[in-house]
């Protein structure tokens, strides 16, 4: 396994491999005294917290924001992310259709029009705004 370790008095880093029954400690070259080891962690823990929480609140002001906005709908997040893959597909020559409905799906999805994109915004803003009053 490797291990992280930090000189105190040079603060320089060094990642050194031990095994696990070994005695963990490691003595700086430079210095000759002995490093602290550094504890990290290689794990993600899914669930609730207090920054998801403070997340949440966040997306909930941005949500609102864009849903009581009333300017018009020109590019949509979906739109941005099929420009991107289409143009990686062709910067490494593979066909931009295969690339896009193995990450979109394989059914083609019909485009909504501006109309129908102003249609379902002011659905939802007529939604939040009982949510609001209730």
């Amino acid at each position: 396994m490797r291990y992280d370790y930090m000189c105190e008095q040079c603060n320089k880093d060094y990642n050194i491999e031990q095994g696990i029954d070994d005695e963990h400690t490691y003595v700086c070259p430079h210095c000759s005294i002995k490093c602290r080891r550094l504890y990290t962690t290689n794990f993600k823990i899914m669930g609730w917290s207090v920054k998801n929480e403070i997340n949440d609140e966040a997306y909930e002001k941005k949500m609102w924001d864009a849903l009581t906005d009333e300017s018009e709908i020109t590019h949509t997040m979906l739109e941005t992310a099929k420009e991107q893959l289409t143009k990686r597909a062709d910067r490494r020559g593979e066909d931009t259709d295969q690339a896009i409905s193995e990450v979109f799906g394989d059914t083609p999805r019909k485009q909504k029009t501006k109309d129908e994109l102003a249609i379902l915004a002011k659905t939802q803003r007529e939604m939040i705004d009982r949510r609001e009053t209730i």
